[in-house]
């Protein structure tokens, strides 16, 4: 079994078709954000969805609108929330999607970030730690509300932890009719 912490990185890669943000072992050195705005005073929310693409470019979602949680008034800063990820089959070439989304009322911005392709024969039932740098910002002026999420470096280090997977262990017996030995 196999547990990280998975960064939400500020460069792009494609895997099984798809052109995503990275999402990583290691952390990017630079920052981004992105962002979604929308007229009146408005609350900022936060969620994920969790999908697996498989190398022929299909996706299967683990689970959509996972809630992880919002900002009524102005302020910034890290907020985290826990998903029970359920145990999953995987191929060796399939990655893992987390697309977050960033809702200001009617205004919807989705940031999607992709794994490697992870070799596993699973996703473990694990809860995994989402821990996102978020602000929400009302400009009085343009009367509107902006939601921002930040990500790509250690001042922004938005992240997924406990993420867990395993491969699935074949054995080989070899042996000489007495002496078997497992590879």
């Amino acid at each position: 079994m196999t547990v990280e912490t998975r960064y939400f990185r500020s460069d792009q890669q494609t895997i099984n078709g798809l052109l995503a943000y990275i999402l990583s072992i290691s952390q990017s050195l630079t920052s981004t954000y992105k962002t979604a705005t929308d007229a009146g005073s408005r609350t900022v929310t936060f969620q994920a969805k969790v999908s697996v693409r498989h190398s022929d470019g299909s996706e299967t979602v683990i689970q959509d609108y996972i809630t992880l949680f919002s900002r009524t008034t102005n302020g910034a800063g890290y907020q985290s929330a826990n998903w029970n990820c359920p145990e999953t089959s995987l191929v060796s070439t399939d990655a893992i999607v987390v697309s977050i989304y960033i809702t200001v009322y009617t205004v919807e911005t989705i940031v999607t970030f992709i794994t490697e392709q992870l070799g596993a024969s699973k996703l473990d039932a694990a809860t995994w730690t989402f821990t996102l740098y978020t602000q929400r910002y009302y400009d009085s002026i343009e009367k509107a509300t902006t939601g921002f999420f930040y990500f790509g470096n250690g001042t922004y280090n938005s992240c997924i932890t406990n993420f867990t997977w395993s491969i699935v262990a074949v054995h080989q017996f070899q042996g000489d009719g007495l002496t078997f030995v497992t590879t």
